[in-house]
């Protein structure tokens, strides 16, 4: 199969990863102009794309990538249509598509900051994460992060999530946050930097549980 089956979304990053991994493994390139033969003559219908790879997997690799890499349809058309993902042996294809999943969440953890207003200083206290370290995954997403450390991610994302069921503005989340809550005994933004991320989640989990009872109608 030399066809995507899944959204334009997925595929760019897919070759975000892809292209990153080349630098590493100058082979991949290699297997990739190999493969180009194979996918003219089971899409002939796609000659002009095929071509077009061939002229790019010659081209040093920056230049390449910024082809591929393009938020345009022809862009679009090359990632669609790719030898980079067909040369691939399974385990290397399901290795990469663990790293997209891996930086696609890291991606959710820096839109929640983000929308909560968490500082790199506070996102440092709360993830244990040096905040130059959290500053640098806005020019590259990691390719790796510990188990320790993704727990806290997902705890964020999890509160975020929960957030927006329980405040529905951007300024309501951040207050929320902000603000004494005296069932959770202090500032829940101060509950999670001292490490306290567990009980803020499951508070909010519990209080969206209630609030979605309450708007059940109630049953004939």
């Amino acid at each position: 199969m030399t066809e995507f089956l899944f959204p334009e979304a997925r595929a760019l990053h897919f070759h975000r990863v892809a292209l990153a991994q080349a630098r590493e493994t100058p082979t991949l390139i290699l297997r990739a102009r190999d493969e180009v033969p194979r996918l003219r003559a089971s899409r002939p219908d796609l000659a002009d794309t095929w071509a077009r790879w061939e002229r790019l997997l010659d081209l040093p690799l920056d230049r390449m990538a910024g082809e591929v890499l393009s938020d345009d349809p022809a862009g679009g058309l090359l990632r669609a249509h790719s030898p980079i993902h067909r040369c691939l042996a399974e385990t290397e294809r399901r290795a990469l598509w663990q790293r997209v999943g891996l930086q696609r969440f890291v991606a959710c953890f820096q839109t929640a900051a983000e929308d909560l207003e968490l500082d790199d200083a506070t996102q440092s206290a709360i993830t244990g994460i040096a905040p130059r370290t959290l500053a640098g995954w806005r020019d590259e997403l990691p390719t790796t992060i510990r188990a320790s450390v993704m727990a806290g991610l997902k705890s964020v994302v999890s509160i975020h999530r929960a957030l927006i069921g329980f405040a529905g503005s951007e300024h309501a989340r951040r207050a929320w946050l902000a603000e004494p809550n005296p069932n959770l005994g202090g500032r829940p933004i101060d509950l999670m930097a001292d490490g306290r991320l567990a009980d803020v989640e499951a508070y909010l989990t519990s209080a969206v549980r209630d609030r979605i009872a309450r708007a059940d109608p109630p049953s004939a």
